[in-house]
C-alpha cells in the first residue's frame, strides 16, 4: 500500500554514506511507563518562543564553550562556576570519575573485520566530447563518453558519412538508465551525416543478501531480553542492546553468529546504544542514571550523570563526544570520551526529549515527545535551544534522522504519521496507511536506497517513505513481533530488532 505527498524542498547536507552511521539516530524508542510528570499538550503555552520559522543563522551566537579537556583528577569538581541557568540553558560541565572499570564476563576480543566493499555509482574520467574525424578520411568516429546518461562525441565525415560516438555506459547502482547515443558525423563532399548509437547500462550486483523487500528473521538466544536498540560497530557488525537482560549482543553479519556480553547486571534497563567517535560502543542505563562505554572486547566503564535524569537515547557527535537525551530532567547531555559531562536545559517546559540527530555542523536536533515539537540545540549559543511545533497536536514525535534531502525526518508515534521539517522550521506530515501503527514507539533511518525506513511497533510492519512522500509497508512474518530500533547495515540491508519476537531481522531495499 502506498500514499503520496508533495513535501517542501530542502537543501541536502550531501553526507557520504559512511557518515550516515555516525549522524543518524538508529532505532531509538522508549517506554511510556517510564515517563515522569504529566504531558503538556498545549505546546504554544509551554514555549516562550514564537512558532514562526526561525532560520538556523538566527540562533547562532558567539559565546564561550565548556572546557571539555578537564583532567580526570578524581575531584568531580564542575568546571562551571554556577549551576545551569534554567532560563538560558547554560551547561553544567563536570569532569567525571569513572564509577566502574571492569572487563565483561564474556570471552576476549574478536578480530576486527575488514571493511566490506560497497558498490555505488562509478564513472570514468573521460567526459570530453568525441574528436572530429579529419575531412580527408572515410569516416570520423566520436569518442565514447562514459558518464551516466552521457552522449557520444560527434564525428566529422569525409567523402562518406561520419559515425556518431557511442553513448556512454552507466554504472548506476542498479538503475536501468541508458545513455544517449552520439550525434552523427557531418557529411563530406558526397557523404551524409551518420547516426549515433545508444549507450548501455550496467546494473550492479545487489549489495544485499536477498530479493528486494524480503524480510529475513534471526532468532536471538533464548530469554525474555527485549531487544531494544542496535547500532553498527567499528567492526562492521551489529551490536544490540537488550532492554531487560543487561546484555549487549553482537551479531556477525558474515557468518550469522551471536555473541553475548554482560556489561551491566541483569535487570538494568539499557536504553540507547551508539558508536562513539572513539570507535567504542556507548549506551545509556535509564534507571541507573548512567552512561557507559564498552570496547568490542567487552571492557566497560560507567559514568554517573544527574540523578533522576533518565538518560535515554544516545548518538555519537563531533569533537570526541556523545550526546544523550535526559527524558526525566528536561535536558540534553553531552559526555566527552575522556569523561567531561555537560548538560543543557531545554527552554520548553516538560518537553521530555526523546531522540537525537547530530548535524554536520555539530548542532543537535531532537524530538520533544511531551509537547510535540522539534528542538535544536546550538551549544555555542547564549540561549542554546529553540523549537518548532508539529502540525498535528499531540503527535508525540520519537525517532529522528537527517534525510538525503537535508531535512529532518521523524516518526509521529501518536498520530501514526511521518513528519518532515526543513532546518528553517517548515513542517510537512505524511499519513501511514496502517492506522494506530505506532503506539508510543517508532524509529526511522536512511537506507542505502536513499529512502527513509521506519518501524511500526503496533502495526507489525516495516515502512518505507521516499523523499517525495510515497509510503509503502511490508508485513513482518512473526505476528506481534513489536519492531523497535532500525539501522542501515554495511551490507546494504536495513536491520531491525523485534522486541516481543526476540529476533533480529533484515529487509533488503
Amino acid at each position: 500500500m502506498t500514499t503520496t505527498g508533495h513535501p517542501t524542498p530542502c537543501t541536502p547536507w550531501r553526507l557520504p554514506l559512511s557518515l550516515l552511521f555516525v549522524f543518524t539516530l538508529v532505532g531509538c524508542t522508549f517506554d511510556l511507563s517510564k515517563l515522569r510528570g504529566e504531558t503538556t499538550k498545549d505546546a504554544a503555552q509551554t514555549n516562550n518562543l514564537a512558532d514562526a520559522p526561525l532560520a538556523l543563522a538566527d540562533v547562532l551566537r558567539e559565546t564561550s564553550v565548556p572546557d571539555e579537556d578537564a583532567a580526570l583528577d578524581g575531584s568531580g569538581v564542575s568546571s562551571a562556576d554556577a549551576p545551569a541557568d534554567a532560563q538560558t540553558g547554560h551547561p553544567e560541565t563536570t569532569a567525571l570519575v569513572p564509577e566502574v572499570a571492569r572487563a565483561a564476563d564474556s570471552p576476549g576480543p574478536d578480530a576486527i573485520q575488514p571493511d566490506a566493499a560497497m558498490d555505488g555509482t562509478t564513472t570514468s574520467d573521460d567526459t570530453t566530447p568525441g574528436d572530429d574525424g579529419p575531412s580527408d578520411t572515410a569516416s570520423g568516429v566520436g569518442d565514447t563518453v562514459d558518464v551516466p546518461a552521457g552522449s557520444g562525441g560527434m564525428g566529422t565525415g569525409g567523402d562518406v558519412a561520419g559515425t556518431g560516438g557511442t553513448g556512454g555506459s552507466t554504472d548506476d547502482g542498479g538503475l536501468d538508465v541508458v545513455a544517449t547515443g552520439g550525434i552523427g558525423g557531418a557529411g563530406g563532399a558526397s557523404g551524409t551525416g551518420g547516426s549515433g548509437s545508444g549507450g548501455s547500462s550496467k546494473a550492479d550486483a545487489r549489495p544485499d543478501s536477498g530479493p528486494a523487500n524480503t524480510i529475513t528473521e534471526h532468532a536471538l538466544p533464548p530469554g525474555n531480553s527485549l531487544p531494544w536498540f542496535l547500532t553498527v560497530g567499528p567492526d562492521k557488525n551489529l551490536w544490540i542492546a537488550e532492554h531487560t537482560s543487561g546484555k549487549i549482543l553482537k551479531y556477525t553479519i558474515a557468518d550469522g553468529k551471536f555473541k553475548d556480553f554482560q556489561p551491566v547486571p541483569s535487570g538494568t534497563t539499557i536504553e540507547g546504544i551508539t558508536l562513539g567517535p572513539d570507535n567504542n560502543l556507548w549506551f545509556t542505563e535509564y534507571n541507573n542514571d548512567k552512561v557507559a562505554r564498552m570496547t568490542t572486547s567487552g571492557s566497560v566503564v560507567e559514568f554517573n550523570v544527574t540523578p533522576n535524569s533518565g538518560p535515554d537515547s544516545i548518538v555519537g557527535g563531533l569533537e570526541n563526544s556523545v550526546w544523550f537525551a535526559e527524558m526525566g530532567s528536561n535536558r540534553i547531555g553531552s559526555l566527552t570520551t575522556n569523561g567531561v559531562l555537560s548538560e543543557y536545559t531545554i527552554n520548553t517546559t516538560n518537553s521530555q526529549p526523546a531522540r537525537l540527530a547530530v548535524s554536520p555542523d555539530g548542532n543537535v536536533w531532537f524530538t520533544e515527545w511531551g509537547v510535540s515539537r522539534i528542538g535544536l540545540l546550538v551549544p555555542a549559543s547564549p540561549t542554546p535551544t529553540v523549537s518548532w511545533a508539529t502540525k498535528t497536536g499531540s503527535a508525540q514525535p520519537s525517532g529522528i534522522t537527517f534525510g538525503p534531502d537535508g531535512c529532518l525526518w521523524f516518526y509521529e508515534a501518536s498520530a501514526s504519521q511521518i513528519g518532515r521539517m526543513t532546518t528553517a522550521g517548515v513542517v510537512d506530515e505524511f499519513t501511514i496507511p496502517t492506522a494506530n501503527s505506532a503506539g508510543s514507539r517508532g524509529s526511522i533511518a536512511v537506507g542505502s536506497d536513499n529512502n527513509l525506513w521506519f518501524t511500526e511497533y503496533l502495526g507489525n510492519k516495516i515502512g518505507r517513505i521516499t523523499p517525495a512522500g510515497v509510503i509503502t509497508e511490508f508485513p513482518i512474518p512473526t505476528k506481534n513481533s513489536s519492531p523497535m530500533g532500525i539501522v542501515a547495515g554495511p551490507d546494504g540491508n536495513l536491520w531491525f530488532v523485534e522486541a516481543d519476537g526476540n529476533k533480529l531481522a533484515s529487509i533488503a531495499p
